[in-house]
């Protein structure tokens, strides 16, 4: 399955759709241009949607998803100070 499939299926199952946000959270996180109000992206990622695609043959999407979106949080957690967290994961 691919985060295509995933949209399919986020109709019928609210696991699904949780999952299916969480992956476009994280998307969003890494690839939105910051206004001047935002907080600095960080300046490198751990992992990003590429290291997802790569490990799909071998490890299951909705756990590769999780560890994406979770280097994601951990990766803006790094860049910003206390309480200026970006609003994809609030």
């Amino acid at each position: 399955m691919t985060v295509g499939g995933l949209r399919e299926e986020a109709g019928a199952d609210p696991g699904t759709a949780a999952v299916l946000r969480r992956a476009e959270a994280a998307y969003a996180a890494q690839h939105r241009v910051p206004g001047e109000s935002d907080p600095r992206p960080p300046a490198v990622w751990r992992t990003t949607i590429a290291d997802v695609a790569a490990d799909l043959d071998v490890i299951d999407l909705v756990v590769l998803i999780d560890a994406w979106a979770r280097a994601v949080e951990e990766d803006w957690s790094a860049a910003v100070t206390v309480g200026a967290q970006p609003p994809y994961f609030q």
